[in-house]
């Protein structure tokens, strides 16, 4: 079980999908009971670059028209995990994090 999940809400930004991941070194292991869920809604042009620069676990796709939808979706995701986090969380995709 994860004890959390950050669920970050991205339109058309992956670049801005890549430097978060890079600013919280999520890959380096420095938030060990944390893992990221971006949610970019299904009809986003920009899909696809997503893709690259995300792992399919980090990446949640709904068909959704606003942020609060896209954040709905993602929560309903996660809670019906057959393990569902501890808690979940929210971060723009435009947060920066700078401690550990």
């Amino acid at each position: 079980m994860t004890d959390l999940v950050v669920i970050v809400p991205s339109r058309g930004r992956p670049e801005a999908a890549a430097d978060l991941m890079d600013a919280a070194a999520w890959d380096n292991g420095r938030w060990l009971y944390a893992e990221p869920l971006f949610v970019v809604d299904r009809a986003d042009p920009r899909l696809r670059e997503y893709r690259k620069v995300l792992r399919p676990a980090e990446l949640h796709a709904p068909e959704s028209t606003t942020m609060v939808e896209a954040l709905n979706a993602a929560a309903a995701f996660l809670l019906s995990r057959d393990e569902p986090p501890f808690a979940i969380g929210f971060m723009g995709d435009d947060h920066r994090p700078r401690t550990p």
